[in-house]
């Protein structure tokens, strides 16, 4: 496996600098799996480190296609591209206490390699399964974490790669108990198809539609889900079409938040060009050309896993005691908070009734409200005000507050 592991003390801007996330503890490198498939992760340890290390997170992007090591700079790492292509230094990184471990999956993503003829690794189940094997891979090698407690945790589309690995660990710890399996963390998640449903309310809700423009749009979405029934197939390709069709309607700019009036493709493509440069890659240990978005396998991926449900994994995780912790933001069409809110009420667990019934907290800061919440149990809901898809981007703070105090809490038990 190649290894690289920088230090440094240099904590202004990683474009003027031969340095990669300077003033942190970093390594990176590619671990294969098998003789087709090659992860690619980039491990950053701990500001505030400790002679044994706190917990392990594992973060994992979604899309599906879409690279982990983009989250890394854009949103809850070290440093935060900008779209002119300078770095911020993220006082509110995830690493603060954690040891984050980000990793391009499935193989084929980002800086991850797949020499295979044909993509076959498209459905929840098989992700699992490569993630699985990842991980007894990355702890041969990485031994200090023995024991540790490990949180799985990712957003949008890692809610179908993150709640059946979460699933296989219980079914496996026995086989594994190194992997000391704490809790889970999904922001944004893409758990079912029927939150797709929900889109139409949400934008009315949100003033971004008529109410003639919301009974249109439920009534497509009605046909399209009632199709699943007796033709699934038809009925998948329909409802992206109604998806797409949906959010065109909507006018809103920026799917990923209602109220930014503009892209994000700016930053993407300044970090591909930075992750790109022959320094850049010699130094975190690769030589493959960084792409953010790899929609080859986005579609397949679609095609064959979209349109499956993810719950029974969480009720799993559930039934054996895990905490699981669900955040979304308001300002989210893409994943809207209301259908995500939907499907994980009716998750089935113990706790059902006592979750659907439990009151809606205010959070607050001193007397300011900014966001809400629901608990019971293992299970906590969190709705962040003034966030969209990327939380952790749109409000760092209050991310890492909510994934701080959720992992202290867990592995306290």
């Amino acid at each position: 496996m190649m290894k690289v592991i920088a230090i440094a003390l240099l904590t202004f801007t990683l474009v003027l600098s031969r340095d990669v996330l300077p003033g942190e503890r970093w390594e990176s490198g590619r671990l294969p799996i098998n003789d087709e498939e090659i992860m690619f992760f980039w491990l950053c340890r701990a500001r505030h480190a400790s002679v044994r290390p706190k917990a392990l997170v594992l973060y994992l992007n979604g899309g599906p296609g879409s690279s982990t090591i983009s989250n890394l700079f854009f949103e809850n790492g070290p440093y935060q591209i900008n779209g002119t292509g300078g770095f911020n230094r993220n006082l509110y990184s995830w690493n603060e206490e954690f040891d984050i471990l980000y990793v391009d999956n499935p193989a084929g993503v980002g800086l991850s390699e797949s020499y295979k003829s044909e993509f076959t690794c498209n459905t929840h189940q098989c992700f699992a399964d490569t993630l699985y094997r990842f991980l007894l891979k990355f702890y041969e090698t990485h031994r200090e974490y023995d024991g540790v407690p490990f949180i799985a945790s990712g957003m949008s589309y890692a809610g179908h790669y993150i709640s059946p690995l979460s699933a296989f660990l219980i079914r496996n710890r026995d086989n594994a108990k190194f992997i000391n399996y704490k809790a889970t963390i999904l922001f944004a998640p893409w758990l079912s198809f029927e939150q797709m449903h929900h889109a139409p309310g949400y934008l009315y809700d949100t003033g971004n539609f008529t109410f003639t423009d919301y009974l249109l749009h439920e009534i497509d979405s009605c046909i399209c889900h009632s199709l699943f029934a007796v033709a699934p197939k038809i009925a998948l390709e329909l409802c992206i079409l109604v998806k797409a069709r949906c959010e065109k309607d909507s006018g809103v700019p920026n799917v990923y938040n209602i109220a930014v009036n503009r892209t994000y493709r700016d930053e993407f493509h300044a970090l591909e060009a930075y992750l790109t440069q022959d320094w850049v890659k010699e130094k975190i240990g690769t030589k493959k050309t960084f792409k953010t978005n790899n929609y080859t396998i986005q579609y397949n991926v679609a095609i064959h896993d979209w349109s499956w449900s993810v719950l029974p994994d969480l009720s799993l995780v559930l039934e054996n005691d895990i905490p699981i912790l669900f955040v979304f933001g308001d300002k989210d069409l893409i994943m809207n908070w209301n259908g995500g809110y939907h499907v994980i009420e009716n998750i089935s667990w113990k706790g059902h009734e006592g979750f659907k019934n439990a009151d809606w907290e205010k959070m607050l800061d001193g007397s300011t409200e900014f966001g809400k919440k629901k608990s019971w149990g293992k299970l906590q809901f969190q709705l962040l005000y003034n966030a969209g898809h990327f939380i952790a981007h749109d409000l760092p703070k209050r991310a890492l507050d909510s994934v701080t105090e959720f992992i202290n809490s867990a592995i306290r038990e």
